[in-house]
């Protein structure tokens, strides 16, 4: 489904930031020179995406792929554009504090998965 909405630029590069740092270790796959591709002339690259995120967003296509977990089994996993990876860690961004709200009693539950940062550590 696409749609629009308003992005500063400053928003775009922490995204695309957070988007880079999870390289490679966060990744099921990873194309090499992608990076350095973007990075050739990011600020336009954040520019242009963020025209089109003023105009209407239409995210890419994902294609599956299968990742290797113990004992021969397989973990369904989807590789996304890169460009969809900024626009979800915005998304994420912009929610940040809600999520972290509503899972704050959980926070420190040795059954969690995960341990979220409160909201003003993130940068």
């Amino acid at each position: 489904m696409a749609t629009a909405f308003s992005v500063e630029y400053s928003e775009l590069k922490l995204a695309y930031k957070r988007a880079k740092e999870d390289r490679p270790n966060r990744c099921f796959v990873e194309y090499p020179y992608l990076i350095d591709w973007a990075e050739i002339d990011l600020t336009q690259w954040l520019k242009d995406l963020q025209e089109r995120l003023a105009g209407w967003y239409q995210p890419h296509s994902s294609r599956l792929c299968w990742i290797p977990k113990a004992n021969s089994l397989l973990r369904p996993g989807n590789i996304i554009h890169l460009k969809d990876e900024v626009v979800y860690n915005l998304i994420v961004s912009r929610l940040y504090k809600r999520i972290w709200t509503a899972l704050r009693e959980y926070q420190g539950d040795p059954d969690a998965a995960y341990i979220l940062a409160e909201p003003e550590e993130q940068n």
